[in-house]
């Protein structure tokens, strides 16, 4: 009966442990799907708003196209030949061709192995009835075999009546190409499928999947939704899996075309359950060793001391089990100083634990004023109104050498206690990559936006303008030119300037420049060079000139682009 009292008294001692591990690695889990369930809506946002993009470009390119005479005199092989160049320089376009007005195709720039007539596709009854762009639904293409979203344009005569429509067929390859390019979740698998349940792409393995029906899919919660949105799946047969979604292409009388996101349930879980399993192996172990102890020992006395000693370590106990939940980890009192942080925390902060423990508040890490006065807030009502408190969010951490990085934190009130516990997860490298892949997606809608803005350009100095700004506005410059040589590259005159807001103008500074005043710099653009200086005044002693009037209108550096 006694040793059973001792026994008792021991793994009551390590219950407080048990309990915080248990508690941690719920909270673990919990900020694991909120991450993974974010990062698989921007991804799937990020795919919508490519779509859309890819739509415009494409609608504005056949807007373009439809006036030109070839176009609009059906000259066969001369517009054969130009919808085929037009296509091979757009990756996303499958196919482009002319249909006459009852549907029939005239040319294609991929040849057709048999007669083709569109009468029934929706686009080309859109462009009929409109006598705008139309945008289709994803069909199989009667000319290429592969599922394409179809665009129609009408072709106008010179009075104005609608004599064809021209048209293009956008396929799904842009989708591999932003899956290889994106921070996906472990184990991600992308679907995108029509109102039937077919496929029409698929990341990874598309090719063995596309016209068959995907199994598993919320595909009936995702059509009731309409837009985005979350869902749990799993049976007997197939493994439980989160998956987003969302609508990625409207359709006729409510259907369209969705894709889905699905991160197998081992893979959101995966981290957070191997901590939770290493954090509950230390703990039975130590409870196993000291009832060991103990029971060898023989003696009451002995396990009373022991406990006493374990009272006064517990504060050493939760240290080793934060050092085992793989994040950085505080516990945060009610006046906001961090009474206890692990080891990871201390690495991120830059900072010793015996300087932060005691001595720092979570307030000492906040780069931003923004994030400072949002958390304050979230820390009040943690104490008068947890319901209101969000437990994730994002923030910017500032460690001790004034780096400043991106984290994601999990934060909750400690059952029974005014205290919080708060874990940071260095994000930084998916921020980047992120807005890495945005500039890339916004630099190349940049350049085809100037694209069809010269195809179609009325007011050439409005084009060039408009283009600089756009320049400008997109790499941050103060200022964009455009020079024009003349007199056999002799003279070189500024014939257009963009300036950003409060940059003064310099462009009727800049006329009648003789070349042979800047002969480092103009040998270069004769040699069709790039020339990128990183910094005006480290400019070598052959570019005196060129150092003398860029310091005059206070440029630090330059990018300069021959045409």
């Amino acid at each position: 009966m006694r040793a059973v009292r001792l026994v008792a008294v021991l793994l009551l001692a390590f219950l407080p442990a048990l309990v915080l591990t248990l508690y941690l690695a719920a909270e673990e889990r919990r900020r694991a799907v909120a991450e993974v369930e974010e990062r698989a809506l921007y991804f799937l946002r990020r795919a919508t708003d490519e779509q859309e993009r890819l739509i415009e470009i494409s609608g504005r390119t056949l807007e373009v196209l439809s006036r030109f005479p070839a176009v609009r005199e059906t000259d066969v092989e001369v517009c054969r030949r130009l919808l085929a160049e037009v296509c091979g320089q757009m990756p996303c376009c499958a196919n482009m061709g002319l249909l006459d007005a009852a549907g029939n195709l005239l040319v294609s720039a991929v040849p057709a192995d048999r007669p083709v007539n569109a009468a029934d596709r929706l686009y080309f009854q859109r462009a009929l009835a409109t006598g705008r762009l139309a945008v289709g639904e994803f069909a199989v293409s009667r000319t290429t075999g592969r599922p394409v979203l179809h665009l129609g344009q009408p072709v106008k005569d010179a009075s104005g009546q609608i004599k064809g429509v021209l048209w293009a067929a956008l396929d799904l390859a842009w989708i591999n190409r932003l899956c290889a390019e994106s921070p996906l979740p472990p184990g991600a698998v992308l679907t995108v499928v029509d109102h039937r349940g077919l496929v029409l792409a698929r990341w990874p393995d598309g090719e063995k999947w596309v016209g068959q029906e995907a199994p598993g899919l919320p595909l009936e919660e995702a059509l009731a939704a309409g837009g985005e949105g979350v869902s749990w799946q799993g049976d007997a047969q197939r493994p439980p899996a989160l998956y987003a979604f969302c609508r990625l292409a409207a359709g006729a009388e409510g259907g369209g075309v969705f894709a889905f996101l699905e991160v197998p349930a081992a893979h959101v879980y995966g981290e957070a359950n191997r901590l939770l399993a290493r954090s509950l192996a230390v703990t039975v172990l130590s409870a196993f060793l000291m009832l060991a102890m103990v029971l060898l020992a023989g003696g009451g006395a002995f396990l009373l001391k022991r406990a006493e000693r374990r009272a006064r370590r517990s504060e050493e106990r939760y240290r080793a089990i934060f050092e085992n939940t793989g994040t950085a980890t505080v516990i945060v009192e009610e006046d906001s100083t961090i009474s206890l942080a692990n080891e990871e925390f201390a690495r991120l902060a830059g900072y010793a634990r015996e300087e932060i423990e005691g001595k720092m508040s979570w307030r000492d890490f906040v780069a931003a004023a923004e994030d400072l006065r949002r958390m304050e807030e979230y820390h009040i009502l943690r104490r008068t109104d947890p319901a209101l408190a969000p437990r994730n969010y994002e923030a910017r951490f500032r460690d001790r050498q004034g780096n400043v990085r991106d984290v994601y934190l999990t934060v909750a009130v400690i059952p029974g206690t005014k205290q919080s516990v708060a874990s940071f997860l260095d994000i930084t490298e998916r921020k980047r990559a992120e807005e890495a892949l945005l500039r890339k997606l916004r630099l190349e809608e940049a350049v085809a936006s100037i694209s069809a803005r010269f195809l179609q350009a009325d007011d050439f100095d409005r084009a060039v303008n408009e283009s600089l700004a756009e320049m400008g506005r997109l790499s941050n410059a103060d200022r964009a030119y455009l020079f024009l040589f003349r007199e056999k590259g002799t003279v070189m005159d500024n014939t257009h300037e963009w300036c950003a807001p409060g940059v003064s103008p310099q462009r009727e500074n800049l006329q009648n420049l003789p070349g042979e005043a800047f002969p480092w710099w103009v040998a270069r653009l004769r040699q069709k060079e790039v020339i990128h200086i990183a910094d005006v005044s480290a400019l070598p002693p052959e570019a005196a000139a060129e150092k003398e009037i860029l310091k005059a209108q206070d440029i630090k550096s330059l990018l300069v682009l021959p045409v």
